[in-house]
């Protein structure tokens, strides 16, 4: 925060014709993230789409042409960063060159390398994977986003997918129409069947199942869902000791999915009855989850007034109201805070006002669906989120426009600078320029006198002519 800020580099790929200028004009220069100020464009070939002179003026762009890779180098970088001082840098990569060498050069110290994104021709996907896929892998192994355009309807995403998966486990892969609209994923593009009871989720493609359950999750009701992962024991605690606390505690073994926080609370309730019975437990961390007479393990309820033990009851009702509220008041800091560091109106906009209001609704109906403490949880984040906002707009926003300043210092110095070059240039330009020779004033024509004038005697025009000299033939001493 204190140091100077790095500038991010965005290093865009694929082969010629392959959309990279059109991502980086459509996607990549529209996102929010895009700091204000020169942008350097970097481009390493030419293809069918072209950056307008207006649209690199509208978005302050500074665009450099490269011809051969040699001229990428730890100097051209270095002159890049002390002659434009930009704000972000933008590599338009030619897909025929090693991406390795390009990403192995020495940047400037506070250049950061943000990400390297990767554009690719459905059309030609298939003959590419057949003729070269060496040279296509080697660029896509090291990419973090796959775009995948101009698909059409009966294009073999899944076939696609596996593919680029296997050399890019990692990395997100987006498909577009020949439109360019994102296709949104469906069962089919999935690399496991999730038609079946039991899904079994490799490791790389654990990401994706995460992010589908979540934005799918009707698919994955009363499935069972394989995959690898961590889970800490104790040492020493056998892999059915629970199963002997269960039957200890009710008299079965319970399903250990939706009752975790239940059981924590009763072991600890039943501590020295649990450990008399299973020694190797006496040294188990214990957690109580009872909170100003209420116990957390239990799901809060509307009817609190229904319930036996009323003060209880209410405490459980009033977690969740409670976390919504101040859910509400955390955004409303987090407005005014943010509209005091940017300088940008208070006013919201409607998707604002509509997160405002729905994400206390959300919080709301999952504090009253789950255990109470996750309402705690709520609200404790909340209340952190709202001193955090706080704490950064009172110490920050100095220091935040301190930066700002010392930016645009820069930006304007070197706007200044690109000036005095491009007149210098113009001056050089004049003197190799060759020298014309002046030209020689013109001297006023005489004034001929006419034979007529020149021949007058009086008003005789022509009498000098005829005037007769007896002696014109005299010798002459």
């Amino acid at each position: 925060m204190f140091g100077q800020a790095p500038i991010p580099v965005f290093v865009v790929t694929g082969f010629l014709d392959s959309g990279k200028t059109t991502l980086v004009k459509e996607t990549l220069m529209e996102q929010e993230w895009i700091e204000p100020g020169l942008t350097l464009l970097i481009r390493c070939e030419e293809g069918e789409e072209e950056y307008e002179r207006e649209y690199l003026d509208a978005k302050d762009i500074t665009l450099l042409e490269i011809e051969e890779p040699g001229q990428l180098n730890a100097v051209f970088f270095k002159n890049c960063e002390k002659n434009y001082h930009p704000a972000q840098v933008v590599v338009e990569y030619n897909g025929m060159w090693k991406l390795t060498e390009l990403l192995s050069i020495k940047y400037p110290r506070n250049w950061e390398l943000q990400g390297v994104y990767s554009t690719v021709d459905a059309t030609t996907l298939d003959m590419y994977l057949t003729n070269m896929r060496n040279m296509l892998m080697e660029q896509l192994a090291e990419s973090e986003l796959i775009v995948v355009n101009r698909c059409a309807p009966e294009a073999d995403r899944s076939g696609f997918r596996r593919a680029l998966k296997v050399q890019n486990p990692m990395a997100q892969l987006i498909f577009e129409t020949p439109e360019g609209k994102i296709i949104q994923p469906s069962k089919e593009d999935l690399p496991y069947d999730v038609t079946k009871d039991r899904i079994v989720i490799a490791d790389e493609d654990f990401g994706i199942w995460y992010v589908d359950a979540y934005d799918h999750p009707e698919l994955y009701l009363h499935k069972e869902i394989e995959f690898t992962a961590q889970v800490f024991r104790p040492k020493g605690m056998s892999e059915d000791m629970f199963n002997s606390v269960s039957n200890l505690l009710y008299g079965e073994v319970l399903d250990y999915k939706n009752q975790q926080l239940q059981m924590a609370q009763d072991v600890f309730l039943n501590h020295d009855r649990i450990t008399s019975a299973v020694p190797e437990l006496s040294d188990m961390p214990m957690i109580d989850f009872s909170f100003l007479g209420a116990n957390l393990s239990s799901t809060p309820h509307f009817m609190f007034w229904k319930q036996e033990d009323l003060l209880p009851a209410f405490v459980l009702f009033m977690i969740p109201v409670v976390s919504a509220v101040l859910n509400i008041v955390t955004t409303r800091v987090s407005t005014s805070v943010n509209a005091k560091i940017t300088g940008a109106s208070r006013t919201m906009d409607q998707n604002t006002k509509m997160t405002m209001f729905m994400m206390p609704l959300f919080s709301l109906w999952w504090c009253f669906s789950m255990p109470a403490a996750m309402g705690v949880y709520w609200f404790f984040n909340s209340f952190f989120s709202m001193i955090q906002e706080g704490l950064m707009g009172k110490f920050y926003t100095k220091k935040l426009d301190e930066e700002e300043a010392e930016r645009a210092a820069k930006r304007e110095a070197a706007r200044q600078l690109r000036m005095e070059e491009a007149k210098k240039r113009a001056a050089e330009q004049r003197e190799l320029e060759p020298k014309k020779p002046k030209k020689q004033p013109q001297k006023p024509a005489e004034k001929k006198v006419s034979t007529t004038e020149a021949g007058r005697v009086g008003e005789r025009p022509y009498a000098r002519g005829r005037s007769y000299r007896e002696d014109r033939y005299d010798d002459k001493e």
